[in-house]
C-alpha cells in the first residue's frame, strides 16, 4: 500500500510556526474558514485604523502649527493694537487738559498701556528668540522685517514715555487758565511732532506692516499644510490599506492552502486510483477537520472498492465460466429452447429447437416469431406477455407426426414481485419445448391398461358384488328368519354374517368406486366422456352435494355453514359432473376434519362464479401444495389413518372445471385448515349450447313420457335372453331375474345368442358388449336391422361405456356393470310394459336446422323420427304413423290447432306432445288439456 503525501504539512512550512501549523490542522474547515475571514477583515480594519490614525497625526499637526501661526498673528495684532492704543491715548490727552482729574486718569492709562505694550514686545522678542533656538523655521522675509522692526525701535515707547512724564511734571495742571491752556495744548502739538514721536508712528506702521505680512504668509502656509496633511492624509490611509490587505490575502492564501493542498491531495488521489485502477494508494491527510475525515472515507471507499472491483472481476470471470457452461448447457439440451423479445422477435433458439422444427442453417435472431412458428406457439406468448404472472402450456404439433410441450415463461424484473402482488412487465418470454411423444405414447399405454385393467376387474367385481348382494337378499328374506335358535352363539352368529356380508358389499362398492374413477379419468383423457351441457343454478348443485354427503356429515359432527351470495346467474354446465366435483371436496373436507366445521361459500367475482369449501382440518404443507392434483398421487402424511383411494379424485375434479374452462386450486397451511376452490364462467355463451340443452331436455322428456305411455301386455310371465361369456354374469342374472318372475334364457356368446333369437324370440335381451365371435355392437346391429327382431327391446349391459354408439345402433337403455340390480329390474319393467322397442316420434318445425338437430339426436338415442315442415303435413303424417310422441313448433301448433285436431277429432287422445315455443319446452302430461 503506498500513501499519497499531502502538500498541506509542507505548504506554509517555514511561514507558519509548527505550533501553529498544527492547531490550524485541528480546526474544522468552517473554521478555517472563519478564521481566515476574521483575519482578513480584523488585518484591514486594523491597517486602515492604523493608518486613519497615522493620517490624523499629520492633521493634528498641521492644525497645530496653524494654531502657532494664528497665535503669532494675534499677537502681533495685539501688540499693534496695544501700540495704537498707546499712540491714541498720547494724542488724546490734548483734550482733557481743561480737566485735570480727567487727564491724569487718562495720563495713567497712556503710562499703563505704554508699559503693556513694552511687556508684549519683550514677549514677541523672546518667542522669537525660543523659536530660533527650538529650529522653527521661519521666512527670511519675516526675518527681516522682524530684525528691521526690532532696529527701529530702538526704545521709542520709552522714550515717548520719559518725554511726555517730563512734560507733564513740568506743568501746573492746576493753573492752566486761558493762556496757559493754549501754551499747553501747543506744547501737546509740538511734542507729538518731535523726532520720537514721528519714529513712534514709524514703528506703528512697521508693526502693522509685520503684521500684515505674517498674517498673510502664515495663512498661505497653513492652506499648503492643511493641502500636504490631506495629500498625506489619503496616502497614509491607502498605503494602510495596501499592506493590510496584502497582509491579510497573506494569511488567508496560507490558511486557504489548509484547505484546498489536502482537497487536491484527496483529489489527486482519487483520479489515480480511477484512471490507474491502483487500489493500494491512500490519501495522506493528517488533518482532523472534514478533510481528514473525507480522506478517511476516501481511503475506506478505496479499500471496498479495491475489494469489491476484485470480487467483481473474479465473479465477472465466474460469470463468464458460467455463461459458457450455460451456454453449453442450453446448446446440449435436449428440450427445444427459444427466447423472445418483448417485441416478439427471436433472440436465441438452441439447437434442439432447431432440430424439432428443421431449422438447421436457417437465421433466426431478430426475425419475428409470426415468420418462424406457427400460432398456437405465438399466441401463447402474446397471452404469457399480457400476464407475465402466469406460466403457460399447450402441445405442439412437431414434425414427423410428434407432439411437444411448450412450456412459456415471461421474463420480468422481479418475478417474486411479479408473482406477489400485482404483474410486473414483461421484457420478453423463454419457450421450452419438450419432445413428450413417448411420454404420451407411455401415458396412452398406461390408461389403456388401467382401462383393460378396469374393465376386467368389472367382471369378477360384477359377480362378487352381485352374487354377495343375492346372498344379502335371501339371507334377510329366506334363511335368517327360518333361523329359530335365540342363543347367544347362534345370535352372534347371524350379526357377524350380516356384518361380513355388508363387508363384503361395502368393499365391492367402493372397488367400483375407484375403477370408475379410473375410467373416469381415462375417458376425460380420451375425450370421450359425454357432457350434457345446460344452464343451472350453482346453488342447486350445491344443495344435492351437500344432500348427496348429509350421512357423512351427521357421523363426524361437524357443523356445516352455507354461505351462498344471493341472485347469482345460472351457468352452462353438466350438473351431474359438478356434483360429482363438491361431493368430492366435501368428502375430502369431511375425511380431514376431526372438529370444526366446513364452509361452502360460493360468490360472484368479476365474469366468474366462485366456488370455496373451507375446512378447519389438519392443512398441507406447501410441498403437498404443488402436487395434489397430479394423477394417482397421495400427499403427504395425511393418508396414514384415513381410507386409502386412487389418487384420482381430485385430477378428475380438476379435469371436470377446466372442461368448463374454470380454474381450481388449493390455499393451506399445515394445522391451519384448506380452501379447496374453483371459478366457473358466467358469460359461456349461451347461444352456441342453447339447442344442446334443449335437446337433452327434449330426449329426456320423451325418454320419461314414452315409459309412461306403455301398456302392460296381457302376457304373463316374460322371457328374458342373457347373452354373456362370463357364466358367472350369467348365472348372477338369472338368479335376480327369477326371483322377480322372469322366464330366463342364457346364451355364452353372440353367436349362441343370435341363433336363440332366430329359433324364439325373446320378450327382452341383455347384451354383454365384449364377447367371442360376435360382440355386442355386432349383435345389436344384426338385430336392430332385422325387421323380424328390431322390435326386441335390448339392453347393453357391459363394462365397456359407449353409450353413444349403443345408442346410435338402436338399443334401447346401456348400463354399465357392476350391475344396479335396481336399476336394471326397473328399465325391463319398463320396457317390458312398453312391448316393443320401435318408438316413433313426429318432429314438425318449419325451422330445418331445428329439426335436423332434433332428428340426428334422437335417431342416435335409437328412436324411429319422421320429418314435417308444416302443420298440415304434420298432421296427415301423424294420422298415418300413429307416432308414440310429437314434438312440434308452438306457432305451428297454434296455427293449426294441432293438438285439438289430432286428440279429439281422430283419435289419438293416448299421444303425447312437446311443443317448443322461445327455447323453451312445455310438457303436454295430461292428455285432456290442450297445450
Amino acid at each position: 500500500m503506498s500513501i499519497q503525501p499531502s502538500s498541506s504539512a509542507n505548504s506554509s512550512h517555514g511561514i507558519l510556526p509548527a505550533q501553529v501549523r498544527s492547531w490550524l490542522r485541528n480546526l474544522k474547515v468552517i473554521q478555517k474558514i472563519g478564521l481566515g475571514y476574521a483575519l482578513v477583515v480584523g488585518i484591514v480594519v486594523a491597517g486602515t485604523g492604523t493608518g486613519i490614525s497615522i493620517a490624523r497625526r499629520y492633521e493634528f499637526e498641521a492644525y497645530q502649527g496653524n494654531e502657532d501661526a494664528i497665535e503669532e498673528i494675534l499677537s502681533l495684532r495685539n501688540l499693534e493694537k496695544s501700540l495704537n492704543r498707546f499712540i491714541a491715548y498720547e494724542r488724546q490727552l490734548i483734550t482733557w487738559l481743561e480737566n485735570p482729574d480727567q487727564f491724569l486718569i487718562n495720563y495713567d492709562l497712556y503710562r499703563s498701556s505704554g508699559r503693556d505694550f513694552q511687556k508684549d514686545w519683550l514677549s514677541l522678542q523672546q518667542k522669537y528668540d525660543d523659536d530660533i533656538e527650538s529650529g522653527v523655521e521661519e521666512t527670511e522675509d519675516e526675518l527681516e522685517l522682524l530684525d528691521e522692526l526690532v532696529e527701529n525701535y530702538d526704545g521709542v515707547v520709552e522714550t515717548n514715555l520719559e518725554e511726555l512724564d517730563q512734560f507733564v511734571k513740568g506743568m501746573d495742571l492746576s493753573d492752566l487758565q486761558d493762556r496757559e491752556l493754549l501754551v499747553a495744548r501747543q506744547e501737546f502739538v509740538d511734542l507729538n511732532r518731535r523726532p520720537a514721536a514721528l519714529e513712534l508712528e514709524e514703528f506703528a506702521r512697521n508693526l502693522a506692516a509685520l503684521a500684515d505680512f505674517i498674517e498673510e504668509d502664515e495663512l498661505r502656509e497653513s492652506r499648503e499644510i492643511v493641502q500636504e496633511s490631506a495629500r498625506l492624509q489619503a496616502q497614509v490611509i491607502t498605503i494602510s490599506v495596501i499592506l493590510s490587505l496584502i497582509f491579510a490575502s497573506l494569511l488567508a492564501y496560507l490558511i486557504s492552502r489548509t484547505i484546498s493542498q489536502p482537497l487536491r491531495a484527496v483529489e489527486e488521489t482519487a483520479l489515480q486510483v480511477t484512471r490507474d485502477e491502483n487500489f493500494n494508494l491512500r490519501a495522506g491527510v493528517v488533518n482532523q477537520d472534514e478533510i481528514g475525515s473525507l480522506a478517511q472515507s476516501l481511503n475506506q471507499l478505496i479499500e471496498w472498492v479495491g475489494a469489491y472491483t476484485h470480487a467483481l472481476r473474479t465473479t465477472q470471470q465466474d460469470l463468464e465460466t458460467r455463461a459458457q457452461e450455460l451456454n453449453a448447457i442450453i446448446d446440449t439440451l435436449g428440450d427445444g429452447l427459444l427466447v423472445i423479445d418483448a417485441a416478439g422477435q427471436i433472440t436465441r433458439a438452441n439447437p434442439a429447437l432447431r432440430k424439432m422444427f428443421r431449422l438447421n442453417g436457417t437465421p433466426l435472431r431478430g426475425r419475428p416469431m409470426q415468420d418462424v412458428f406457427d400460432r398456437s406457439i405465438t399466441e401463447l406468448i402474446v397471452q404469457n406477455q399480457a400476464a407475465p404472472d402466469i406460466n403457460l402450456s399447450v402441445e405442439v404439433n412437431l414434425l414427423e407426426k410428434r407432439v411437444g410441450q411448450a412450456l412459456v415463461t415471461a421474463i420480468t424484473s422481479n418475478r417474486e414481485t411479479a408473482a406477489s402482488s400485482e404483474p410486473g412487465k414483461a421484457h420478453g418470454s423463454v419457450v421450452l419445448i419438450r419432445d413428450i411423444t413417448t411420454e404420451k405414447e407411455v401415458d396412452q399405454m398406461k390408461t389403456d391398461f388401467l382401462s383393460t385393467v378396469s374393465h376386467e376387474l368389472r367382471t369378477p367385481l360384477t359377480s362378487v358384488l352381485g352374487f354377495a348382494k343375492l346372498i344379502q337378499k335371501k339371507l334377510e328374506d329366506t334363511v335368517l328368519p327360518a333361523v329359530s335358535a335365540e342363543t347367544k352363539k347362534t345370535n352372534r352368529a347371524v350379526r357377524q354374517v350380516r356384518e361380513n356380508l355388508g363387508i363384503i358389499v361395502s368393499e365391492g362398492e367402493r372397488l367400483t368406486s375407484l375403477i370408475n374413477d379410473v375410467l373416469d379419468i381415462s375417458k376425460i383423457e380420451a375425450g370421450k366422456i359425454e357432457w350434457n351441457m345446460q344452464p343451472t343454478s350453482v346453488a342447486e348443485i350445491l344443495d344435492q352435494a351437500i344432500s348427496a354427503t348429509s350421512v357423512l356429515f351427521q357421523a363426524s359432527g361437524l357443523d356445516l355453514i352455507r354461505e351462498v351470495e344471493p341472485g347469482l346467474p345460472e351457468v352452462i354446465c353438466d350438473r351431474n359432473r359438478l356434483v360429482q366435483v363438491l361431493i368430492n371436496l366435501l368428502s375430502n373436507a369431511i375425511k380431514f376434519t376431526d372438529s370444526g366445521s366446513v364452509t361452502c361459500r360460493i360468490y360472484q367475482q368479476d365474469a366468474e362464479i366462485v366456488v370455496s369449501i373451507i375446512d378447519t382440518g389438519i392443512g398441507l404443507s406447501e410441498d403437498d401444495l404443488e402436487k395434489v392434483f397430479e394423477k394417482f398421487t397421495q400427499v403427504g402424511e395425511v393418508m396414514t389413518d384415513k381410507p386409502k383411494g386412487t389418487g384420482l379424485g381430485l385430477p378428475i375434479c380438476k379435469q371436470i372445471v377446466e372442461h368448463h374452462e374454470g380454474r381450481i386450486w388449493v390455499e393451506s397451511q399445515q394445522g391451519q385448515g384448506s380452501t379447496f376452490s374453483f371459478t366457473l364462467p358466467v358469460n359461456m355463451s349461451q347461444e352456441s349450447e342453447a339447442t344442446n340443452v334443449n335437446l337433452q331436455s327434449l330426449v329426456q322428456r320423451l325418454k320419461e313420457n314414452v315409459d309412461r305411455a306403455v301398456t302392460p301386455t296381457e302376457k304373463s310371465q316374460k322371457t328374458i335372453l342373457v347373452v354373456d361369456d362370463e357364466p358367472h354374469i350369467r348365472q348372477l342374472l338369472r338368479q335376480e331375474l327369477e326371483a322377480v318372475g322372469y322366464q330366463v334364457k342364457t346364451a355364452k356368446d353372440g353367436m349362441d345368442g343370435l341363433n336363440q333369437v332366430k329359433a324364439e324370440p325373446p320378450d327382452l335381451i341383455i347384451l354383454d358388449v365384449m364377447m367371442p365371435t360376435i360382440n355386442g355392437f355386432d349383435l345389436a346391429a344384426v338385430l336392430k336391422n332385422n325387421p323380424a327382431t328390431m322390435g326386441i327391446p335390448t339392453i347393453i349391459l357391459s363394462i365397456i361405456q359407449d353409450q353413444q354408439r349403443g345408442y346410435r345402433l338402436g338399443i334401447d337403455r346401456y348400463l354399465t356393470k357392476p350391475i344396479d340390480t335396481e336399476a336394471l329390474l326397473r328399465d325391463i319393467k319398463i320396457l317390458l310394459d312398453q312391448g316393443t322397442s320401435n318408438r316413433k316420434v313426429l318432429v314438425v318445425d318449419m325451422d330445418v336446422s331445428t329439426t335436423k338437430n332434433l332428428t340426428d339426436v334422437l335417431l342416435s338415442r335409437g328412436y324411429t323420427v319422421t320429418e314435417a315442415t308444416t302443420g298440415k303435413e304434420g298432421i296427415a303424417k301423424a294420422l298415418a304413423l300413429q307416432p308414440d310422441m310429437i314434438i312440434v313448433d308452438s306457432a305451428i301448433s297454434i296455427e293449426h290447432d294441432l293438438v285439438n285436431t289430432l286428440r279429439f277429432d281422430n283419435g289419438l287422445e293416448t299421444i303425447f306432445i312437446i311443443m317448443v315455443e322461445a327455447s323453451q319446452v312445455a310438457d303436454i302430461s295430461n292428455p285432456t288439456e290442450p297445450t
